[in-house]
């Protein structure tokens, strides 16, 4: 057995005296396994102290590069796990808190990366005092306080603010900033807090269509009447959102069988958000929208919608009333004339299926991801698109798609590609690790 081969079934065994032996003969701390995954990364992984410290002691350098030529480093991957002890334990060492990580799938710092952590806290604290940049933004140029500001992390956010975090910093050419970022994510007492310390609007309207608190949003809310439609009550609509109800409560059923295997904390939180709309919130939206919504939709509703939407990935799912209040941000904005002169990008004007414009009254929202990108049912599709279609509608391109024809279509395929292993959570977080 060469000393490769030795190193990895010690590690396999999770014994450090094993690996300073070999290491003392000569084996290389830099090693790989066989898929040229060098062994410091699955230690950093493990969040073992005195697992990594053998192979710091062995020579390797703190900063080694351990994830495919990509940058990352052993604290980088510490803190993607959350394991404190061992961030901790990397900066005594000496490691840079400022190495950025490169590649398509979640490149950034060390706390860029952190504020993926439920609890972000208190790995936020450590690196901060080890040394870490509140100010180094990520490639894509999003800010440790614009990640903060989106996620809701109102604990961060104070942290990032008392350790120099420039509060008006911004991404994309001035288009959005941490206060655009926390009205996105519907962040109402993060958007009052970055307010009280003088944040300023992004220079892109979009990100500006969400009012400053729930006292504002009531007012808008009031000086727009909603009526009832006679549509409501159409004979023979019950069955069929029944049998709708029925499917889609098994799907989701076995959406989270598939988090309860692979990523529990997933399952709890979508399990936290089941709980439908009431008629009287279902009837408002499409008394709002002048539409009724289709029965694959409603029944969808009676799922979700009243709590929470179903999360979807990177995309948080919207209650019936997030989707309202994001449907009438855009509305405003659209009638006020701010998107005229604006063209989609990711759809041809001849496409057939959706209507080229950059925001149409009949999209309605029910997810949206941290940086203002939507999933909406399409209710007035272009003539050769489906009533209820799902498009997407991103806030630098404008709409794009059909994505489905439906949201039962758009669910089966999300369970399809859970089971192909499209999609990769944490099994400790339930969050979404990339790829």
């Amino acid at each position: 057995m060469d000393l490769t081969e030795a190193v990895a079934e010690a590690f396999a065994a999770r014994d450090p005296a094993e690996l300073a032996r070999l290491f003392a003969l000569g084996a290389n701390p830099a090693a790989r396994d066989e898929d040229g995954v060098p062994f410091l990364l699955f230690a950093a992984e493990t969040g073992d102290v005195e697992l990594v410290r053998t192979f710091l002691d062995a020579g390797l350098p703190v900063d080694a590069d351990c994830g495919y030529e990509r940058g990352t480093t052993a604290l980088i991957c510490a803190v993607q796990e959350g394991h404190r002890p061992l961030a901790e334990f990397l900066l005594t060492c000496g490691a840079d808190p400022n190495r950025v990580e490169r590649g398509d799938i979640e490149p950034g710092t060390a706390l860029t990366l952190a504020m993926e952590l439920p609890d972000a806290a208190p790995v936020v604290a450590i690196l901060l005092d080890g040394g870490a940049d509140p100010n180094l933004a990520r490639p894509d140029g999003w800010t440790p306080l614009m990640l903060a500001a989106s996620y809701g992390r109102e604990a961060v956010v104070r942290q990032l603010l008392e350790a120099g975090a420039d509060l008006n910093a911004s991404a994309h050419g001035g288009q959005l900033n941490a206060l655009g970022a926390a009205r996105h994510g519907q962040r109402e007492t993060v958007v009052q807090l970055l307010l009280d310390h003088g944040a300023v609007e992004p220079v892109d309207p979009n990100v500006a269509h969400l009012k400053r608190s729930q006292t504002e949003l009531d007012k808008w809310l009031a000086a727009h009447p909603r009526g009832v439609l006679p549509a409501l009550t159409e004979p023979g609509d019950g069955a069929e959102v029944d049998a709708c109800a029925g499917r889609l409560a098994g799907i989701v059923d076995k959406i989270v069988a598939w988090f309860a295997t692979n990523a529990p904390p997933a399952a709890a939180r979508l399990e936290a958000a089941r709980g439908g709309a009431n008629s009287t919130e279902i009837a408002s939206v499409e008394a709002t929208i002048g539409v009724r919504l289709p029965a694959e939709f409603r029944a969808y509703l009676r799922l979700f919608g009243g709590v929470d939407g179903l999360d979807i990935a990177e995309y948080d799912g919207l209650s019936m009333r997030g989707a309202l209040r994001t449907w009438q941000g855009l509305e405003e904005l659209r009638t006020e004339g701010t998107f005229a002169a604006w063209a989609p990008r990711a759809v041809e004007a001849d496409n057939g299926y959706v209507r080229f414009t950059w925001w149409h009254p009949g999209w309605l929202p029910f997810a949206q991801d941290g940086g203002g990108n939507l999933f909406c049912i399409d209710l007035d599709p272009a003539e050769s698109g489906a009533f209820g279609q799902v498009i997407s509608w991103e806030i630098h391109a404008g709409p794009a798609g059909p994505v489905l024809p439906s949201i039962e279509d758009y669910l089966r395929r999300y369970l399809d590609r859970l089971r192909a292993g499209e999609y990769h959570f944490n099994p400790a977080t339930g969050y979404r690790d990339g790829g």
